[in-house]
């Protein structure tokens, strides 16, 4: 994914805009050096890390890694614009099929009930938001999120990933 230029834009995106604003001060580490030594490493094609694993059991990361970033966000009046399009791409990841009609096994703790909620939702996020255990009130609440969250998940059913991506990266750039 880092080899593609639009992707790594929005990979980039997510890393200066979204999460180092709100990151706390580390001692003895450099984040810039560390952002920088990231991208080498995701644009290693000899490190062979696929996205299935990096999905594997998303309902526990999600909460630990990625919601922190948009409650800070969503209480400072911030970024979380490339967040909102990762919350939406899990949730149409949670299908179970790809873009060319490819079945695969969502591979998750909650899997069975996650791709259920998938089929049901469709390309609303409301049925997603009711699991309080991934979900903080204060995320749900946010019609700012909710909003990104719903036109992006719209965006991936009907343009697919490539085309979403890519109008996001034009709305950047403008």
């Amino acid at each position: 994914v880092a080899l593609d230029d639009e992707y790594r834009a929005i990979v980039l995106h997510y890393m200066n805009r979204e999460v180092t604003p709100v990151l706390e001060p580390v001692p003895g580490i450099d984040i810039e050096q560390y952002k920088n030594s990231l991208m080498v490493r995701f644009q290693n094609s000899r490190i062979k890390d696929t996205l299935v694993r990096i999905c594997l059991g998303g309902s526990s990361k999600l909460p630990k890694f990625l919601l922190p970033v948009v409650r800070k966000q969503i209480a400072a009046g911030g970024d979380f614009t490339v967040a909102a399009l990762l919350v939406a791409a899990w949730f149409r990841y949670l299908l179970g099929v790809d873009e060319n009609g490819h079945s695969y096994e969502v591979d998750d703790p909650m899997a069975e009930a996650l791709h259920c909620t998938a089929k049901q939702a469709g390309t609303s996020p409301d049925l997603f938001f009711e699991y309080g255990d991934l979900f903080a009130p204060d995320v749900v609440n946010s019609d700012a999120f909710r909003n990104r969250v719903t036109f992006f998940l719209q965006s991936l059913h009907r343009l697919g990933s490539r085309t979403t991506v890519h109008n996001l990266i034009i709305k950047e750039k403008n």
